[in-house]
């Protein structure tokens, strides 16, 4: 029995750059072979959306090329009709090891990230759930660095504490007690239409109850921001249609939903204005570009805001399809 299973999706791939996903193998292979714990290695697709020769050619590829690693083993899977958190759900089902660990095949793991979400759950048997940091690649375009300010996930920072008062963690970089989360699997039975919510729902879940979720600041990786103006449309039409579903499930009636996604969108760009004062350096953005970044993410949650108003007020076939 391994002693670790890592479970990636390989559907985030289609909204990003092959090689993103080419340097997660790798950088992955390498890590697990420095490692003196055991792993398996999961990759589920669906064939519906993925050439499976084309999986199977990645991991062939870029997973530890031309060496074998005596510490691990890979599966390629083929899951047809599932997506992102089925996928999740459906991998732990198979897995062997005693944590699983979810990895995006978008997302690029810094040196010292397995280390940092797996030796934890060695250490102290109380952990349960184990959250990483996922911050923005702000590599290139100003439109990056003004996501990485005031997107989804916060700015990187240099802090490797591991502490037990998290609120949050993100599925793209996240372990679980393999029992623990068989017992807890991503609420996915909702409405159809949402596309990812149910992370932010199993979260809540797992907050209401009181059940610990652990932060580890070393286990870092890096997503990319959402590239090209049609993609970064579509990101916020569908996080404000999410939220108005979320509202509606909250026993929101269309007013409601609509001035809710108002504070929700003047949130967001507070937000940003906090967040670039202070991590502007970070990311290589000087003061005089602040406005700059509240202003294309004031644009981004504009429209996100009309992605809420849509799911209130227009038909539900006019919004039900939006998917990354």
């Amino acid at each position: 029995m391994p002693d670790f299973s890592v479970l990636i999706e390989w559907e985030n791939v289609l909204q990003s750059s092959d090689d993103r996903a080419a340097r997660m193998l790798r950088e992955l292979g390498r890590q697990i072979g420095a490692s003196l714990r055991t792993f398996e290695v999961l990759v589920l697709f669906n064939p519906e959306q993925i050439d499976p020769t084309m999986v199977a050619s990645a991991v062939r590829d870029h997973f530890a090329p031309g060496a074998h690693l005596d510490n691990a083993t890979v599966r390629v899977v083929s899951v047809p009709g599932l997506h992102y958190y089925d996928l999740r759900n459906r991998g732990a089902e198979m897995a062997a090891g005693r944590a699983i660990v979810c990895l995006d095949s978008d997302v690029i793991p810094e040196p010292g990230w397995l280390a940092a979400i797996t030796e934890p759950f060695l250490e102290n048997p109380d952990i349960n759930v184990l959250g990483g940091e996922t911050h923005l690649d702000h590599e290139g375009s100003f439109i990056r660095k003004a996501f990485a300010l005031g997107w989804t996930f916060p700015p990187r920072t240099d802090d490797d504490t591991l502490r037990a008062d998290a609120r949050q963690f993100w599925a793209n970089n996240v372990a679980f007690r393999r029992s623990f989360f068989l017992a807890n699997p991503y609420p996915t039975g909702g409405d159809s239409a949402e596309c990812r919510t149910a992370c932010y729902k199993l979260r809540r879940d797992l907050v209401r109850r009181g059940e610990p979720i652990y932060h580890a600041g070393r286990a870092r990786v890096s997503h990319p921001a959402p590239d090209g103006a049609g993609k970064v449309m579509l990101h916020a039409l569908i996080e404000g249609r999410d939220n108005g579903l979320l509202f509606e499930q909250r026993g929101y009636g269309r007013v409601r939903r609509s001035l809710r996604a108002i504070d929700f969108a003047f949130g967001r760009v507070r937000r940003t204005w906090r967040q670039a004062l202070r991590h502007r350096r970070g990311v290589g953005v000087a003061a005089w570009q602040v406005p700059g970044v509240v202003a294309v993410m004031g644009a981004y949650y504009g429209v996100g805001m009309l992605g809420t108003w849509s799911q209130a007020w227009l038909p539900r076939r006019a919004w039900e399809k939006w998917r990354f």
